[in-house]
């Protein structure tokens, strides 16, 4: 505000404003002085500030652009800053994503702030910004997008990401739905990942490149579900077939003694093979000893006349 005193007095303050200006340049050098802000334009970076008895309008970078000299008093009015606020567009919160790194974009209020995304500094084109190559780790990543203007002020937007590697897991042998007749099988089958540790129903398999092994899987009599997982930086993904185990028919054969021999004994020893070697093989009551197919029982008894000899394999599902 000027006091508006007598034309003597505004000469005195023209020469009292010139030397005001001559201190703008000499105090700017020495950085001296109080500068009280009183307004930034957001739209291109410029301020206007108070110093001394000088209105400055002042670039983005510092420079003096304008000034007004000859003021008795300046009032600064509380006008409040310009307010900045920021966006995040792309991608939206909660989405998930199969690659390591993304671009995220959006928009910004400031045209002149700077905008970070993840301490990745991004490309702002007009009310839009943009920052390539944020990299993310496996599972739930938080992205932040940072605005800062040349007032110092911040504003920032959260967005949720989750990134999940991608991962495919494959059964090739057996095939679904086959039968087979062996308690224990091997199975076999491909991964996308070498890295991948991947179990067979809780077996941890081989992996070797991009195929995996799962040696002497154990078979449940008739329909078995099968169940190949690969897991890697806390994600899993599963393969699953059904096959059906249905053992082998069991059979038993005496060999020795020969059918209708006679013995001066009353104890006899009678021998023969069984087609399962974990089989249980009883003769007329007595348990054999089983060694690979041969089973050997002593000590039968026997008495005068005709003796039945009854030889009985029962195996572990079932099968007599």
């Amino acid at each position: 505000e000027d006091d508006g005193e007598d034309d003597d007095s505004d000469d005195s303050d023209d020469d009292h404003d010139s030397k005001d200006k001559d201190d703008i340049d000499d105090d700017s050098e020495n950085c001296e002085g109080n500068l009280i802000a009183l307004a930034l334009d957001p739209s291109d970076g410029t301020g206007w500030v108070a110093w001394r008895k000088t209105l400055l309008k002042l670039s983005s970078s510092g420079d003096k652009l304008l000034w007004l000299t000859g003021f008795k008093q300046i009032e600064a009015l509380d006008i409040g800053l310009p307010k900045i606020g920021i966006k995040i567009t792309e991608p939206l919160n909660g989405a998930t994503v199969d690659t390591p790194s993304i671009t995220v974009a959006g928009t910004v209020t400031d045209r002149t702030a700077k905008v970070t995304v993840n301490g990745i500094e991004a490309t702002v084109t007009g009310a839009a910004f943009e920052a390539q190559g944020v990299s993310l780790q496996p599972g739930t990543n938080t992205i932040t997008a940072t605005a800062t203007n040349i007032a110092g002020l911040t504003a920032s937007d959260t967005v949720s990401v989750t990134y999940k590697p991608p991962l495919s897991i494959k059964i090739t042998s057996p095939q679904n739905g086959a039968q087979v007749s062996t308690p224990n099988i091997n199975i076999t089958g491909t991964i996308s990942d070498s890295k991948a540790k991947v179990t067979v129903n809780g077996i941890e398999a081989v992996v070797s490149g991009n195929t995996f092994t799962a040696s002497n899987v154990p078979l449940n009599l008739g329909i078995n579900t099968i169940t190949a997982t690969a897991s890697l930086s806390g994600f899993s993904v599963s393969d699953t077939i059904s096959i059906t185990f249905t053992p082998p028919p069991l059979s038993i054969k005496i060999d020795t003694p020969l059918d209708g021999a006679a013995f001066s004994t009353s104890r006899i020893t009678v021998t023969g093979t069984v087609s399962d070697s974990k089989a249980k093989v009883t003769v007329n009551g007595i348990e054999a000893v089983v060694s690979g197919n041969i089973f050997t029982a002593v000590h039968i008894p026997i008495t005068i006349g005709s003796n039945p000899i009854a030889a009985i394999a029962a195996d572990r599902w079932g099968q007599t």
